[in-house]
């Protein structure tokens, strides 16, 4: 099971395993049922995802085919299941013994080269103070990263004007409820 909040990269290091081992890629909203699986070739599989999964009765028996014929499966999921959030015991007990890594927030230097990622993918050009100060105040998450930076992209032209530390501390009012620091 890989871990993570919204936007940490799990489905992007999911389809590079999925690609890797050969993986058949589950829809979350329509796992095969028993007999379905019974029918398909045993082999590697990936649910991205894994926390939009309804029917938990498919979910078990996906896994018990998976123990049975000692296949690879990865799930991803925003986080690990809760007691109250599996009807079935059985299933709950199966997903809590699945090994997890967990994708944690990004540190200060993540979210500065994501920073500038986004922005040189939109041809933005970005000045220094606006960065740092981008960096320092926005919440720890690469959705927010991106929000940002569309953000600032989407001002930047709307007012014809060049990114600053400045235009970085309006977008951040308007769109992150932070205070406007003064220009300096």
């Amino acid at each position: 099971m890989l871990v993570g909040p919204a936007g940490s990269g799990k489905s992007h290091l999911a389809a590079i395993w999925a690609a890797r081992a050969g993986a058949r890629v589950l829809d979350p909203l329509s796992l095969p049922s028993p007999a379905t699986l019974a029918a398909m070739t045993p082999g590697p599989m990936l649910i991205d995802d894994a926390d939009r999964v309804v029917d938990e009765t498919a979910l078990f028996h996906l896994l018990n085919f998976v123990i049975e014929h000692r296949l690879s499966l990865l799930m991803t999921r925003q986080r690990a299941p809760l007691p109250g959030e599996v009807a079935l015991p059985d299933l709950l007990s199966r997903l809590r013994r699945a090994p997890a890594i967990e994708i944690g927030a990004p540190d200060e230097a993540l979210v500065r080269a994501v920073l500038e990622k986004l922005c040189r993918d939109r041809q933005l050009s970005v000045d220094e103070p606006a960065l740092a100060y981008a960096t320092l105040r926005l919440e720890r998450s690469l959705e927010a990263a991106g929000a940002f930076v569309t953000a600032l992209d989407r001002a930047a032209m709307a007012q014809g004007r060049a990114v600053t530390r400045a235009l970085a501390a309006e977008v951040m009012a308007r769109h992150c409820g932070e205070e406007a620091e003064p220009e300096d």
